[in-house]
C-alpha cells in the first residue's frame, strides 16, 4: 500500500450460495480518519456441509464454518508510513472424510474435528533518515491453536462384529493438539548514490510448536505423546545495484543465516541440529 492509498475511502460487500449448502458472505471497508490516518478492515464468513453424509449419526460430518477477520491502521507523519495490522481466523470444521468404498457416505460412530484458531498481529515503519537512506522496520506476531481428531476405525462396533474373521469390537479414536507461535523481526537500511544502490538488513525468525497425541481404545486413553518443537533463524541480508544505463542494470544479493533446530518428545527422542548455509543471486 502506498501513502496516497492511506487515504481513501471505499467499501464493498460480497455474497455467495453453492452446492453442499455453501454460503459466504463478506465485507471490506477503508475509511479516512484524518489527512494522516486510515482504517482498513475486513471480515468474511463460510460455511457448507461438506461432501459426505453419516446415516450413523444422521448428519453431514465434513462441514465447514470459518470466520475470518482482520483490522489495520495506516498512519502518515512526515515522510514516514506506520502500518498496523491484526487478524484473526477461527475453523470449527469437521474431519469425517475416510470409508472402505469410496463413496461419499462416511459410517464412522464418532465426529471427528478440523479447528483452528489464528491471532497474528504485525507492525511496519518505513521512510528516509537522509535523501539518500531509508530505513524499513517490520515485526509481527502469530499464534495459532489447533485441533485435529478423527475416528481411526472408520466404522463402528455393530459393522466391525459383522466381518468375518474379526466378529468383535473394533473402536479406535486419535487427536492431535497443537499450538504454533511464529515471531519475525526485520529490519533493512538502503543507501542510494546516484546509479548505486546498497541495502543490508538482519530477519530474526522463530518458530515454536508444541503437540499432544492422544490415542483411545473404546473411548479409554490407549497412549500419550508430546513433543515441543523450537526453531531460531538469524539472517543477515545485503544486496548491491548498478544501473549502467536505462535498460542495463546488475543486482548481487546474498544472505547469511545461522539456524538452531530443537525437538523433543515423552518418548525420549530428543535432537539439537544447527546450520550456517549461505546464498548468492546475480542478475543482470
Amino acid at each position: 500500500i502506498t501513502s496516497s492509498e492511506a487515504l481513501e475511502n471505499e467499501g464493498s460487500f460480497w455474497g455467495g450460495l453453492g452446492s453442499q449448502n455453501q454460503r459466504t458472505v463478506g465485507a471490506k471497508a477503508s475509511v479516512a480518519l484524518s489527512d494522516s490516518l486510515s482504517l482498513k478492515m475486513g471480515i468474511q464468513k463460510n460455511d457448507s456441509d461438506g461432501f459426505f453424509f453419516n446415516p450413523n449419526l444422521g448428519d453431514h460430518t465434513s462441514k465447514r464454518n470459518e470466520l475470518f477477520a482482520n483490522m489495520g491502521w495506516i498512519k502518515e507523519f512526515g515522510k514516514n508510513l506506520l502500518k498496523v495490522s491484526h487478524i484473526f481466523g477461527e475453523n470449527k470444521n469437521g474431519n469425517d472424510l475416510w470409508n472402505t468404498d469410496g463413496s461419499f457416505t462416511v459410517l464412522s460412530d464418532k465426529l471427528g474435528k478440523d479447528d483452528q484458531t489464528t491471532h497474528g498481529h504485525s507492525i511496519e515503519l518505513t521512510g528516509p533518515l537522509s535523501d539518500q537512506t531509508h530505513y524499513l522496520l517490520i515485526g509481527s506476531y502469530s499464534h495459532s491453536d489447533q485441533v485435529v481428531s478423527y475416528d481411526e476405525d472408520w466404522n463402528s462396533n455393530d459393522f466391525w462384529n459383522t466381518v468375518p474373521g474379526w466378529n468383535r469390537d473394533y473402536d479406535f479414536f486419535r487427536s492431535y493438539n497443537r499450538r504454533k507461535v511464529n515471531l519475525h523481526l526485520k529490519s533493512i537500511l538502503q543507501h542510494r548514490w546516484d546509479r548505486l544502490d546498497f541495502s543490508y538488513g538482519l530477519h530474526y525468525y522463530q518458530k515454536t510448536e508444541e503437540t499432544d497425541v492422544n490415542s483411545f481404545r473404546n473411548s479409554m486413553l490407549r497412549s500419550a505423546l508430546f513433543a515441543d518443537f523450537v526453531s531460531d533463524k538469524v539472517a543477515l541480508l545485503t544486496n548491491i545495484s548498478y544501473q549502467f544505463s536505462k535498460k542495463s542494470r546488475i543486482n548481487l544479493s546474498n544472505r547469511i543465516e545461522h539456524q538452531e533446530i530443537q525437538y523433543f518428545d515423552t518418548n525420549g527422542f530428543q535432537s539439537l541440529k544447527s546450520n550456517t548455509p549461505m546464498a548468492f543471486n546475480l542478475l543482470y
